[in-house]
């Protein structure tokens, strides 16, 4: 073998036992940032996410408000977000919250609102009648 070959084949092996692995268990079709690329049971406290686990569920999922057409919320009527991603970080342990993030979105897509629901406006105070204020006798009643 020559000197460059066993020089070049030496730095690939280090190269390639340098890089830690990395178990995929699912395909990643983008690329995540942050908490996205952590794996579920990293994100996970018990059953529950953590904190900031929830809050770059959040994002990603306005983000997909934002992009996806002819969708107004991704989740629908539903306020379970966080809790259909922590089961399945439960279930799924090895695989990238992002990856759960977006295993929601396809779940989650049939049941989206397209428009935004009727608003429904409260009324308006109305201002509280003025006591009848104290008359002597014989003077009509003020403030009424």
């Amino acid at each position: 073998m020559q000197p460059r070959t066993l020089i070049a084949t030496t730095l690939l092996g280090l190269a390639v036992l340098a890089t830690p692995p990395r178990v995929h268990a699912a395909p990643r079709w983008t690329i995540a940032y942050g908490v996205g690329i952590k794996t579920c049971e990293s994100v996970l406290t018990g059953v529950t996410l953590r904190l900031d686990a929830i809050h770059w569920m959040a994002g990603y999922l306005s983000a997909v408000n934002e992009l996806l057409p002819e969708t107004y919320d991704i989740t629908g009527e539903s306020t379970g977000f966080a809790a259909w991603a922590s089961q399945y970080c439960r279930l799924n342990p090895t695989h990238d919250f992002g990856t759960a993030v977006a295993a929601y979105v396809k779940a989650a897509y049939p049941t989206r609102l397209t428009t935004a629901p009727e608003t429904v406006v409260p009324p308006l105070p109305t201002r509280p009648a003025r006591p009848a204020q104290p008359t002597r006798p014989g003077e009509p009643n003020k403030g009424t």
